[in-house]
């Protein structure tokens, strides 16, 4: 991995955890709409006041229930979202690693090509030498001076 990629795109492994937070915590949120539920089905009273407070526990409960589905659904989303942050973590890591490879072909391909523009001017370099010393020699025998 790209040092420095999770403090852009977050820690996925972190963001489970807090998924895995908000999860218990739903957990916990039930748990207590569950005990209040047994704590007013336990009361054998009868009044408009017992039937006024079972009414309100019923409301309270149900909005419990409600409020640890939205953070199980937020906690869903953690985990979802940790799993896209891993895959374009390894989108880049891989597109990096691309580019690194990519560059150190270049470099070899330039060593290569280096070393080839060197000997095609080595071979010109003789060749042209080669050409002076023919012509240096043929103008030396219309003088006379070469056999």
């Amino acid at each position: 991995m790209i040092k420095g990629l999770s403090c852009v795109y977050g820690d996925p492994d972190e963001l489970d955890r807090l998924a895995g937070q908000l999860r218990a915590r739903a957990e916990e949120v039930r748990g207590v709409a569950r005990d209040h539920e047994r704590q007013t089905a336990a009361a054998h009273w009868v009044s408009a006041s017992a039937d006024a407070l079972r009414a309100r526990v019923a409301d309270d409960s149900a909005a419990a229930h409600d409020t640890a589905d939205q953070m199980d659904a937020a906690a869903e989303t953690l985990v979802q979202h940790a799993q896209t942050v891993r895959e374009r973590i390894a989108e880049l890591t891989a597109a990096a690693e691309a580019a690194r490879e990519w560059a150190e072909q270049q470099l070899r391909r330039g060593g290569e090509l280096l070393e080839d523009v060197v000997d095609e001017g080595m071979e010109t370099a003789r060749d042209v030498g080669a050409a002076v010393q023919d012509a240096g020699a043929a103008t030396l025998r219309r003088m006379g001076l070469l056999d």
